[in-house]
């Protein structure tokens, strides 16, 4: 399966992950915590690891090379403890345990976030100084894009049906996020030049749109008689 292939569907089940949601009864946060952890991990199953295999070989070796002796060797696992602090956060704001849905989609989330923070360490293991600008940068693209999913505020303002605007919104985040996770292994994994840069204009399109979904939530949740008074 190629990067097309797997966002062509993505793209496709998120359109119509409400109206499937709406049709089956099931929860949309249930149906999208498995849509983003089937998403992600066919991109690490299909894209990186079989298509991308002698890359991803070589990264292994550099990264493993790079950080050999302890405690260096534990940076290996700091996709498993940022995706288990961002766990840990949840259920803090929570404040109890959730019944069995909701515990299946903090696993999930768990699951799908450890792999979104996998491309950090391609960052890690440049043999040059750490990019620390690049790795900021991966986490403001990314918390962006997932914030926006998870709080579609508004949506009635485009005057569409809510799934129709909802499965919208879902596709552009699904695209985002997983073009920037492929961006970050081609540029900084697999030592890809003017990738990076190639990549960045795919996403900037739909950030666009995602942006503009942002300030118009604002601007239709603000009284603006407040601030301009007759």
């Amino acid at each position: 399966m190629s990067q097309k292939v797997l966002l062509s569907f993505v793209i496709f089940c998120s359109v119509f992950l409400p109206l499937f949601s709406g049709y089956t009864g099931l929860s949309t946060p249930l149906l999208f915590s498995i849509l983003a952890f089937l998403s992600v991990w066919g991109q690490e199953i299909f894209v990186i690891q079989m298509h991308y295999r002698s890359e991803n070989v070589d990264f292994t070796r550099r990264f493993y090379t790079k950080y050999s002796h302890f405690p260096e060797s534990l940076t290996q696992f700091i996709h498993l403890f940022l995706a288990a602090m961002f766990s840990m956060f949840i259920l803090l704001k929570l404040g109890y345990i959730p019944r069995a849905d909701g515990i299946i989609i903090l696993i999930l989330v768990f699951l799908t976030i450890a792999r979104l923070f996998d491309p950090i360490l391609g960052v890690l293991a440049q043999s040059a100084s750490v990019s620390y600008s690049s790795i900021i940068g991966y986490f403001v693209v990314l918390s962006f894009a997932i914030s926006t999913a998870i709080n579609p505020e508004k949506l009635e303002m485009y005057h569409l049906p809510v799934d129709i605007s909802q499965g919208i919104l879902f596709a552009l985040v699904s695209y985002t996020v997983l073009n920037l996770r492929m961006a970050y292994y081609e540029k900084f994994c697999f030592l890809y030049e003017q990738t990076l840069e190639s990549q960045i204009k795919l996403i900037l399109i739909p950030l666009f749109f995602l942006s503009l979904h942002q300030v118009m939530s604002l601007l239709d949740a603000t009284d603006l008689s407040s601030i301009f008074p007759r």
